[in-house]
């Protein structure tokens, strides 16, 4: 539900929470929306980029694991991408438990699976959203 507003931008965002029973209004362009949105994007973007060339190649080969690493390590430039990978997912799922848990946030299952399944691109944003609207749900609750 959206309203108006006579303030600077002239437009208030109420975003509704059911799990948490509270509603948050914000002033679209606000940096919590902008942030919100921007991380949805790259939710999107992180998960269509990689798909896009992953698809193809399963589409082409099958999903052969030996094949797959194979080609991950087929010379030094490719074990560097994939190792980099491999050692920021750990990094990723470690910090999502974490500070998920420290933040007491809930459903971080979404963006560990979205880690395990599409890679960082899509596991770091998801959480990211996921954080930035916990906070909004926080900040808007009475002290």
């Amino acid at each position: 539900m959206a309203s108006t507003d006579c303030g600077e931008r002239g437009v208030t965002a109420l975003h509704f929470f059911p799990e948490h029973g509270v509603a948050v209004l914000n002033k679209l362009g606000s940096e919590n929306s902008l942030m919100t949105r921007f991380y949805a994007l790259m939710c999107v973007v992180g998960t269509v980029l990689p798909l896009s060339a992953f698809v193809p190649w399963v589409l082409e080969f099958g999903l052969d694991l030996n094949f797959l690493l194979s080609g991950a390590f087929v010379n030094r430039v490719a074990a560097f991408a994939w190792l980099d990978v491999i050692v920021s997912a750990v990094v990723l799922l470690v910090f999502i438990w974490v500070e998920g848990r420290r933040q007491g946030m809930t459903r971080l299952w979404l963006p560990t699976l979205g880690t395990c399944t599409v890679g960082v691109s899509l596991g770091l944003p998801l959480f990211l959203l996921l954080r930035e609207r916990h906070r909004s749900v926080q900040s808007a609750r009475p002290d």
